[in-house]
């Protein structure tokens, strides 16, 4: 009778886990992005229920021209002269000599001065977009300042990104916007006399993208149902690129840059929805920027 008893209670627990076990993994799924754009395109009484320097110009001081040399000659015993043809002596007649003219240390070669320090303040426009990515184009623009001295420069941007969504989401998410920050290594491979100045760049990224939904959508958690009206995912991009300055002032210069890299999102997004929308992969862009480079 008690073994009875005991074998009905444990199929009745076994069978109340079994009843509770879906509903607690149906609070527990992640919806994906697709799955929550479906639903923020229907009205709310319709929606389910869901489940997250150019561098500036670098003056040397040229080298002065040594002076050919010649034979020394000995003019007079008493008061002439001896051309050593790099310093000149008198020959005093008291037996005394005095150098007269530049100094052999004058005509040594000695190191150019330090390269000055310069600011880099000014504006970047820009565009591109992952490859093979059907977000298309996404243009940027925003503020650069930076600090360069000889061949190196090193830049701090700041940038705001517009782009779309692609059509199958347009009916459920709003403008796609970001902002990202950027650091910039920047290194001067032609000579500070050229024409035409280029810089090898390596660059590295850190942002976000947030949009809205055009209707709010209701998430299931395990605290209860919450109402969700907006969301952002974060990314990070490695870039290496080149920067050409075909005109530059005395203190103004305009620069083109194009780049290519890598970049990679988080697997959820700040509400905690599952990526299946933002790939990893190969990014490209172009850049214009306009600096102003006073120096120290």
């Amino acid at each position: 009778m008690a073994r009875d008893a005991m074998r009905l209670a444990g199929v009745t627990i076994a069978a109340v886990l079994f009843a509770i076990g879906p509903a607690g993994d149906a609070v527990a799924k992640k919806p994906s992005l697709r799955d929550v754009a479906k639903e923020a395109a229907k009205p709310s009484d319709e929606q389910q229920v869901l489940g997250r320097e150019r561098p500036s110009e670098t003056k040397y001081k040229k080298e002065a021209p040594a002076p050919e040399p010649r034979e020394a000659e000995y003019v007079s015993d008493s008061g002439g002269w001896i051309d050593l043809g790099v310093e000149v002596w008198h020959v005093l007649a008291d037996g005394s000599d005095a150098p007269s003219g530049p100094r052999v240390e004058e005509y040594m070669d000695v190191d150019p001065p330090p390269p000055p320090t310069y600011l880099r303040v000014g504006a970047t426009v820009g565009g591109g977009g992952l490859a093979f990515d059907t977000f298309g184009p996404i243009g940027s623009g925003g503020v650069l300042f930076g600090v360069g001295k000889g061949r190196l420069g090193f830049d701090l941007r700041g940038q705001y990104t517009r782009g779309r969504f692609p059509p199958e989401l347009r009916a459920g998410f709003e403008t796609l916007d970001g902002w990202a920050g950027d650091a910039v290594l920047r290194w001067r491979v032609s000579e500070p006399i050229s024409e035409v100045n280029v810089s090898l760049m390596l660059t590295g990224r850190l942002g976000f993208y947030e949009w809205g939904f055009r209707n709010a959508v209701q998430v299931a958690t395990p605290a209860g149902v919450r109402t969700v009206d907006r969301d952002s995912i974060r990314y990070g991009t490695l870039l290496v690129g080149i920067g050409v300055v075909p005109f530059r002032g005395r203190q103004w210069a305009l620069e083109f840059t194009a780049a290519g890299g890598r970049q990679e999102f988080d697997g959820t997004t700040k509400q905690g929805f599952e990526n299946d929308v933002f790939a990893d992969g190969v990014v490209v862009e172009g850049r214009v920027e306009v600096v102003f480079s006073p120096r120290w």
